[in-house]
């Protein structure tokens, strides 16, 4: 063989192993960006479950405690306002109020010990030493201890479960502690929620308090709260802001992705955390299948270069399959996130909405009114708040059916949604209870208003059935909040009650309006 030969033998097999060196380099390059770019992704919808699971089981969270304080505050209202006599048992089940939802619902007198619940009469245990009551015994004139507590989770004494604690304070009329209602919620009640999330078994959802005790968790939960278990940690990096992402690391030494949602109405956050090792190790299986014919290319293109074309052309396949497989994976993730997001509008929804009448309930009445407060307080815009509620509704409801009952007050809710003006707003605040907004509305056009509103009822039976109704009617004032406009037209509601119903009553002097036939 010539030199010549050989030199151009020597040349060609170099530029095969060359072009098979590339070719291999190139494989592994692309393979190396392709898992890497798959593990990137899976961690984003780890993060956008994370914070979809957070927002949604938080929105639920937060209408289960509004929904337990509208009860107590309505409850609260009716065990001043009622004859002596008159039950806890009685008057929740006359607000309607499904107590299954609760452990118990328990009455204290002013020191702290047990009255009766909404089962019947208690043994009176005292529960002066919980701190969920002592906030109300040591604070009886203040906000805090007027306003709801959420307290930790304590074993009931009655109950012999365990339960989150909702207090709030009764006050007789000259201002003085009655007593103090107790909603116990079950933890688990929520356990039928976070199961539709559909996490995994290595994923946790925490609810705890800004005092950084754990309220409820998605597992172990019994021995969570018996070791009285503290999550400061989710509590300090949450700090002032809403919500956020965050990076966990257990006691083990693994990794979380974590997303806080910190309830905009009351001091708790929910913390789901979703495992990294888990979404990456599930990402990398997903590639593994690459790898594998990565290895055997490269033992098959060092031994054939006459394959280096074909090898080539199913890199270039591979690639455009591996970008493919990237662009779907983002669609997916945007496509879940839309749904998620569509989930949590639903959920919200539903949480300021009436579930018989379709109206706006009373969470939705007292965010209109807080706001309404800020406008007069910050520009002076006047409005007029309007109460009223069925004359002698129980007594109906005895005679013909709650079904009849119910037929009525949906009959109500149409009424009232043909006599307002688009910018009002008109809600169930609780059983019989109806409350009306009326931006930019001076006190004596809300009384002409409330007149017409008393006559419409008076004049036209609703659902075949005559019914009267009495109305307490008040302007806002400078200096107003939401809870003192709100008394002034409750105190003339029952002012009009007293005085022999079927009446228009102004809280601004306790004018009324005599009721014609």
């Amino acid at each position: 063989m010539s030199a010549s030969t050989v030199f151009k033998t020597v040349r060609r097999s170099s530029r095969i192993i060359l072009g098979c060196v590339v070719l291999i380099t190139a494989f592994w390059s692309v393979l190396s960006h392709f898992k890497s770019e798959t593990r990137r992704l899976a961690v984003l919808e780890a993060q956008a479950t994370a914070r979809n699971a957070s927002v949604i089981f938080g929105e639920r969270v937060g209408a289960t405690i509004a929904t337990v304080d509208g009860l107590m505050r309505v409850t609260a209202r009716d065990l001043i306002n009622n004859p002596a006599g008159t039950t806890l048992k009685d008057l929740v089940a006359e607000n309607g109020f499904a107590a299954k939802d609760l452990v118990l619902l328990s009455l204290t007198d002013q020191t702290g010990r047990m009255r009766e619940t909404d089962r019947g009469p208690a043994e009176p245990i005292s529960l002066a030493d919980r701190e969920h009551i002592r906030v109300h015994l040591d604070h009886p004139v203040t906000k805090e201890g007027r306003d709801l507590y959420i307290g930790k989770p304590v074993l009931g004494r009655v109950s012999k479960k365990w339960s989150i604690q909702l207090t709030r304070a009764v006050t007789n009329a000259d201002g003085s502690l009655y007593g103090i209602l107790v909603a116990s919620l079950d933890p688990y009640y929520f356990e039928k929620f976070w199961q539709k999330l559909e996490l995994s078994s290595t994923d946790r959802i925490t609810l705890v308090g800004l005092d950084g005790v754990v309220r409820m968790q998605s597992e172990d939960v019994e021995a969570a709260l018996s070791a009285g278990a503290t999550r400061r940690d989710i509590v300090e990096r949450s700090g002032a802001a809403p919500s956020g992402l965050a990076s966990e690391v257990d006691a083990q030494g693994t990794r979380y992705v974590a997303f806080d949602f910190k309830l905009p109405d009351f001091p708790l956050i929910v913390s789901t955390r979703i495992s990294e090792a888990a979404v990456l190790a599930a990402a990398d299986a997903s590639t593994d299948f690459l790898t594998g014919i990565g290895v055997l290319m490269a033992v098959v293109i060092s031994g054939l270069g006459a394959g280096l074309a074909v090898a080539v052309e199913g890199l270039r396949k591979r690639r455009e399959e591996a970008q493919q497989l990237a662009a779907d994976l983002e669609r997916q993730v945007e496509r879940r996130t839309k749904e998620l997001a569509e989930a949590v509008q639903t959920l919200k929804t539903i949480s300021t909405t009436d579930s018989l009448t379709r109206m706006p309930n009373r969470r939705a009445f007292d965010s209109r009114l807080k706001r309404q407060i800020a406008n007069l307080s910050r520009y002076g815009t006047p409005f007029a708040l309007i109460l009223f509620d069925v004359d002698h509704f129980k007594s109906f409801n005895d005679t013909f059916g709650h079904s009849v009952g119910d037929t009525v007050l949906i009959g109500i809710g149409r009424r009232l949604r043909s006599i307002v003006r688009e910018d009002d707003l008109a809600a169930r605040v609780g059983g019989e209870e109806f409350g009306i907004i009326l931006p930019q509305t001076d006190a004596r056009d809300a009384l002409a208003f409330a007149e017409r509103l008393r006559l419409s009822f008076a004049r036209r039976p609703i659902a075949g059935h005559p019914i009267t109704v009495t109305v307490g009617v008040t302007q806002a004032r400078a200096g107003d909040s939401a809870a003192t406009i709100y008394r002034r037209a409750d105190t003339a509601l029952y002012s009009g009650k007293k005085s022999g119903r079927n009446l228009v009553v102004s809280g601004e002097d306790g004018t009324e309006e005599v009721a014609e036939a």
